[in-house]
């Protein structure tokens, strides 16, 4: 056996014991939702009690049939402070804009939170708790009413937080009402007069044409607004506006020269003036379909979130993708930009403030020129190509790589056929920035990426641009952003990331949930409650061999939920009654560098029970390929986040919780900031220096949102 062989062998053993270990710390996402229920059964039976007594009060009548949906348990607080859906409901209160129009709303909501600020909630009486809950109750009915008012809607505020509460999260809810929503912006133009170039009375003959518009909902909506003045062609042509918005579209570098949206605006932008009031009311409405086909892509991109969320269900019941929507729309969009008398500043603003996005724009380009010139040529499948090895495929692979700029092509070359070092470096520079494994060994995969068409890689690019047009848009120093399919954590200072650490992320069928969220609490030394299945396949067979087991691993096995409660020696036990079983036990890993979440876990609640935490399993950050747990985030670095989240104003002190950490002192931290924390999925994004990136499309996400892509009109 020679050394490659050697190597590859210990590289297999080695991929083995790793799966054991990561299988063996693993559990369903059900199961640590069901630990949740577990450890605040005891806070929530009380709770419920007072609850049902406080609902007998008239003040609270309106809660009732609430509070029965949700068995009676508190909604907004558990044991530990604030519940997932008292953060989803706080985010959405800070990012409404509207709510200083809304005095009696925003006074109560601030007053909660500096009663939250400055007390302890977690030490506050259970009467306490409930009494701040129902205030909470009332403030979502308060606040949902005011958006629901004097609206058409399937819901009333109790209905739409009953609906939300049988989803699992706020979310749902709030997705549900975005038209209610939307509907608070500017629906009414205050403008008055004439708002086109000689326009005066193409109100009737715009009129007449909108009848004849048969089941164009939309249109009549839009003019109706406008109190059915033409907004962009009158009779001696078109109006400034119209000149902007075809410029705009002239030069969006993200559309689709050849698309139907450029080529719309190209003909339009060659038209002579119209020669009636008919033809110009005939331009006016061929204009405002353009503009808001156009306002809709540039707003939310082309992916059909629909067709994709029940793809989603269908393909990955496990996969979660939370879109946060965007509180505009092209009709509000006119609005306000005719009411401000411009449409470029609109669509500026309205660009996604990343400088990720501008980047990738410039990189489409990029590949849509190599496009334009052919693209590459495929190679035909051959052997693995070693360093120093001859092929005829090299030549080919020297001039395919050539076309990305990964190989100088005016390198000197002194044997066509040989795989030298020159070619080499252009082979790693390909794989790394392919998130392969980059040791300049031309594989299977790697022979699959090259061959990838030129066709492909734009349309993974201008699918991923759409995906940034959802990322939350807030407006905080820090930021956390951890992308999936590069297994890569990344600390935004303002639009730059400052730090980058790899990560593990959930495996294909427990998939990482993609959605926001906000860091509340870091846990120093924590302990693990290890989840019934996890009890049932591994710790019972260990212990029926071994009774000392649980012992040498550090895992106590008590009476209740607990570590308080009664401990059991594990010798004193029969655990072969128990084979195939779950005991009527809690077993729970002590904390130390031996515990399955390591030293360090960050806590963002929510529905998922998802979180980020250190491992023992450092070897995994060495892989390419990370998707291993069942959904959340393993850490390479946790204690240097830890550092720069001292450094972040949370009010941590590093030197104290380095302290903790090395002596094994169990502790929770509560940051005074809460840094915001989004999980994306990106499969093509360009780095600070101008690197472009592909990954896998690790869990089929590309597939299905592309399945509902289109550029077409509405």
């Amino acid at each position: 056996m020679d050394a490659r062989e050697e190597s590859m062998r210990f590289l297999k053993i080695l991929t083995i014991v790793l799966a054991i270990f990561v299988q063996s710390i693993d559990a369903d996402v059900d199961e640590y939702k069901k630990l949740y229920l577990e450890e605040n059964r005891a806070f929530f039976d009380a709770a419920s009690s007072v609850i049902k007594k406080e609902l007998a009060s008239p003040k609270n009548a309106d809660l009732t049939e609430i509070y029965k949906a949700n068995d009676f348990r508190p909604i907004w607080f558990d044991r530990e402070g604030l519940t997932p859906n008292t953060y989803r409901f706080i985010d959405l209160l800070e990012e409404d804009r509207e709510l200083g129009d809304r005095p009696r709303i925003k006074a109560t909501y601030e007053r909660l939170m500096a009663q939250y600020r400055t007390g302890n909630m977690r030490a506050q009486p259970l009467e306490v708790k409930v009494e701040k809950e129902f205030e909470v109750t009332h403030l979502y009915l308060d606040y949902v009413g005011s958006v629901l008012a004097e609206k058409k809607s399937k819901y009333t505020p109790q209905s739409l937080l009953i609906y939300s509460l049988q989803m699992g999260s706020l979310v749902f809810g709030f997705n549900a009402i975005v038209n209610e929503r939307l509907a608070q912006r500017p629906m009414k133009l205050e403008r008055k007069g004439v708002l086109v170039p000689d326009g005066a009375g193409l109100e009737s003959t715009l009129t007449r044409k909108l009848a004849s518009e048969d089941g164009n909902a939309w249109l009549s909506k839009i003019y109706g607004m406008l109190e059915n003045r033409p907004v962009w062609v009158g009779r001696t042509g078109y109006a400034k506006r119209t000149r902007e918005l075809l410029g705009i579209i002239q030069h969006d570098a993200s559309l689709d020269p050849a698309g139907a949206i450029a080529k719309e605006a190209a003909a339009l932008n060659d038209m002579a003036k119209p020669a009636n009031d008919d033809a110009a009311m005939a331009r006016e409405l061929r204009v405002m379909r353009l503009y808001r086909t156009y306002a809709d892509r540039h707003l939310f991109g082309s992916i059909d979130w629909e067709k994709f969320s029940k793809a989603l269900k269908r393909v990955h019941p496990e996969g979660v993708w939370i879109p946060h929507k965007i509180l505009s729309s092209p009709s509000t969009f006119l609005i306000t930009a005719v009411e401000n008398d411009t449409l470029k500043k609109m669509f500026n603003y309205s660009k996604p403030p990343f400088p990720m996005y501008d980047r990738m724009v410039v990189a489409l380009q990029h590949y849509r020129r190599i496009q334009s010139h052919g693209g590459w040529k495929n190679i035909p499948a051959t052997k693995t190509l070693h360093p120093g090895d001859s092929s005829g495929a090299v030549p080919k692979l020297r001039e395919r790589l050539a076309v990305e700029g990964d190989y100088n092509a005016s390198a000197t070359v002194s044997a066509p056929e040989k795989y030298d070092d020159t070619l080499v470096d252009a082979v790693k520079r390909f794989q790394k920035r392919h998130g392969l494994a980059d040791d300049g060994i031309v594989g299977a995969k790697t022979w699959q990426a090259i061959n990838m068409p030129v066709e492909e890689k734009i349309a993974r690019m201008k699918l991923n641009l759409d995906r940034i047009k959802w990322f939350k848009r807030g407006k905080e120093r820090y930021h956390i952003l951890i992308n999936i399919p590069s297994f890569t954590l990344y600390l935004f200072d303002g639009p730059e990331w400052i730090e980058r650490m790899p990560v593990v992320v959930g495996k294909v069928k427990h998939e990482t949930p993609v959605f926001y969220n906000r860091v509340k609490r870091i846990t120093l030394n924590p302990y693990w409650r290890i989840p019934a299945s996890i009890i049932r396949k591994e710790m019972v067979p260990k212990l029926i061999a071994d009774p000392d087991y649980t012992r040498k691993k550090r895992i106590e096995i008590h009476t209740g939920p607990s570590v308080e409660s009664p401990e059991v020696d594990p010798r004193s036990v029969d655990w072969k009654q128990y084979r195939g079983k779950t005991p009527p036990y809690y077993f729970v890993q002590m904390p130390g560098s031996h515990n399955a979440l390591g030293k360090i876990k960050y806590l963002f609640p929510n529905e998922y029970a998802v979180y980020m935490h250190d491992t023992p399993a450092k070897a995994l950050f060495k892989r390419s390929y990370r998707a291993y747990s069942h959904g959340c985030i393993r850490l390479s670095r946790p204690v240097d986040l830890l550092e720069k989240f001292s450094e972040m104003g949370t009010g941590i002190d590093f030197e104290e919780a380095k302290k903790l950490l090395n002596e094994n002192v169990h502790k929770r931290l509560y940051p005074k900031l809460h840094v915001p924390i989004d999980t994306v999925y990106l499969t093509v994004w360009v780095t600070q220096d101008g690197t472009v990136e592909f990954r896998d499309d690790l869990y089929g996400y590309d597939a299905l949102q592309l399945a509902s892509y289109g550029d077409h009109f509405q």
